[in-house]
């Protein structure tokens, strides 16, 4: 048996936590000795001070003479330094990240040079490599797939099961979109197409019911469309306060833009009172 096994021998699951901790500071010591084939096995983890005494006494039986004070500071040390370790550790991640991302949102611009249509996204945990970027003509491309995938599956999709599983169609698009949504973001590029990306996106969590997403990107998708004068600003506006006022079920097909449009203000389709929810019919002019 080695020492670690020997160590966590006699350890229950509520002494696992505890007994990692010391068994560092009881490797440690054992290097310090020179006795690296060492099997102690404790008893006593959760409490230190019964710990050491225990140590203590498995020391003085294999004849190594250390005193209580003596191996209380070793312990004590041998803490103190590993978490000095882990605090520069946490601190140099957190400083060269920070200038990562200092020096990327203010100094660089990434030019994407990726002509691969599909991807999905994937969170980049420092600057993007542009080889991985999609160019700005290949994004126009991928928008063009995802508007024929939604406009096949729309019809179909569905809202979360029992199980709060969402629709597979669903999901399929939504990392297609996001990913779509981080190649625009990090070239800092804002056009049309990005709006078209946006609108499908907006579209698609009204359909699914992913409140979450939907929150996500609608006032996005709103100031974006608006200046690039894509789809229905009106609309987008509509949804947002609808979703918020009762949590209603939306279906995005049936209500032409005069329908929702009254002298600047919303006119819902449906009131359905005695259910307590708004029922209301709109419709996308994504185009």
């Amino acid at each position: 048996m080695d020492s670690r096994k020997a160590f966590f021998k006699n350890l229950d699951l509520s002494q696992v936590k505890a007994g990692q901790r010391l068994f560092g500071s009881f490797n440690n010591l054992c290097t310090i000795l020179k006795q690296p084939n060492l099997q102690f096995t404790p008893t006593q983890v959760n409490d230190e001070a019964a710990f050491i005494l225990e140590l203590h006494d498995f020391l003085k039986s294999h004849k190594l003479k250390l005193d209580l004070k003596q191996l209380t500071d070793k312990i004590k040390n041998f803490k103190e330094i590993k978490v000095e370790d882990k605090q520069k550790e946490t601190k140099s991640h957190s400083e060269i990240h920070k200038k990562l991302q200092t020096n990327f949102l203010n100094n660089q611009k990434i030019v994407g040079e990726s002509t691969e249509i599909d991807k999905v996204f994937s969170r980049a945990a420092e600057v993007p490599d542009p080889s991985t970027i999609r160019t700005p003509s290949t994004l126009k491309t991928a928008s063009k797939m995802l508007q024929s995938f939604f406009d096949k599956h729309k019809e179909t999709m569905k809202e979360p099961n029992e199980k709060f599983e969402m629709d597979e169609n669903y999901l399929y698009l939504q990392t297609r979109l996001r990913a779509c949504r981080y190649d625009f973001q990090v070239q800092k590029i804002v056009d049309k197409t990005l709006a078209k990306i946006l609108l499908i996106n907006v579209q698609a969590a009204i359909l699914a019911k992913d409140r979450k997403e939907f929150f996500t990107v609608i006032d996005e998708c709103t100031k974006i469309c608006q200046q690039q004068e894509v789809g229905n600003i009106q609309k987008l506006r509509f949804f947002k306060v609808a979703w918020h006022m009762g949590e209603g079920s939306i279906d995005i097909n049936g209500i032409t833009a005069d329908d929702t449009v009254m002298g600047g203000g919303i006119a819902f389709s449906c009131l359905l009172c005695e259910q307590l929810y708004i029922k209301i019919f709109c419709h996308f002019q994504c185009g």
